[in-house]
């Protein structure tokens, strides 16, 4: 099962996707995640990810975002997040250090 949905640009000339991370986003399926983003980067040239509905999310997916970040700006891709999360969700991300880049 799948722990991303896109929804591509219909404009032909960009190649841009929102993307939708729900459910656990935990180091349980960081694997899984992490193919599936990989899989948007070879496609798709901007990025805007949106972590909404998440029941659970731990730092292994925090940073795999922002090893994301960093690797593939660097290649041109331009990569945006948005957060829809529980206060106790927010409260992680601001503890662990990540609040100014995920969380403006």
């Amino acid at each position: 099962m799948s722990l991303i949905i896109l929804q591509p640009s219909k404009r032909k000339t960009v190649r841009k996707t929102d993307v939708f991370l729900e459910g656990e986003l935990t180091v349980g399926n960081i694997k899984q995640l992490s193919k599936e983003v990989l899989e948007v980067f070879e496609r798709f040239d901007i990025v805007t990810f949106y972590l909404k509905n998440v029941q659970q999310l731990d730092l292994s997916c925090i940073q795999l975002l922002h090893y994301i970040n960093e690797s593939f700006k660097d290649k041109g891709k331009k990569i945006t997040v948005s957060c829809q999360l529980s206060d106790d969700l927010n409260a992680l991300i601001r503890n662990s250090g990540y609040a100014g880049w995920l969380l403006n």
